[in-house]
This record gives structure tokens, sequence and C-alpha cells, in this order.
């Protein structure tokens, strides 16, 4: 969104989109506000995944052909419908501070270094395009 609205106040202004470039602290500041974003909305699931990597079930269905007893397997749903209802729908926000920051470190260098650089090579190749 933020590429395709810099591009049409340029093109409103008579600037060709090619020659348009953002300026590195705005491409990081998007970065590292998207990462955050994402952070927070994708946490229930990160909650979710390592509640069901860590679980150890005490629940166990009958007995196989060979007489082992099997444990009973549990699903993202049924993990997450547990924990709402024992923990609260709050419980599946626990850390999201952290996967915030995580997220917001990572997407800060990611997309200002990916634009930045985007940026400069598309700036390169329309000056050579211009001067040749």
């Amino acid at each position: 969104m933020k590429m395709v609205s810099i591009k049409y106040i340029a093109l409103i202004n008579g600037i060709p989109p090619e020659m348009t470039t953002t300026p590195l602290v705005v491409n990081l500041l998007n970065g590292s506000i998207s990462g955050a974003i994402a952070g927070y909305l994708t946490n229930p699931f990160d909650v979710v995944k390592a509640r069901l990597m860590t679980a150890q079930s005490n629940q166990e269905n009958d007995d196989d052909t060979q007489g082992k007893k099997r444990r009973k397997k549990m699903g993202m749903w049924d993990c997450l419908t547990m924990i709402i209802e024992k923990e609260g729908f709050n419980a599946l926000f626990l850390g999201a501070h952290v996967r915030m920051l995580q997220l917001c470190i990572d997407s800060f260098t990611y997309f200002g270094t990916y634009e930045t650089v985007k940026d400069l090579i598309l700036s390169t190749s329309v000056k050579d395009l211009v001067t040749n």
C-alpha cells in the first residue's frame, strides 16, 4: 500500500513512478510497523503451536492390537478450544509483546533493506536508460 500511494501521488504531480524513491527511514518504519502487527495477529497460532509441541497427553485410548496404550492425538482446533475454555481468550495472546518485538526488528531489517536496495537498483537502471 505504501508504494502504491507514493507512486500514485508522484503520477498526479507529473513525476514518472519509476523515478520515485522512498526514504530509508520510511522503509524502516513501515517494516517495523508491519512486523509488529503481524506478530500480534499471528500470536494465537504461535501459542497453539507451542502448546502442541510441548504437550504431554495423559489421556490414553484403548489398547491397540499389540496391547500397548496409545496416546490420544490432539489437533490444532482441540488445543485452541482447550486453551480458551481453561485459561480464557486472553491466554492466546500470552507473550505477544515479545513476538511483536522480535518480528518488529526482523521486519525493520528485512523490509528496510529490501525496499532501499530495490529503489537503488530501479533508480540506477532508469538512469542508465535515460542516458543511453
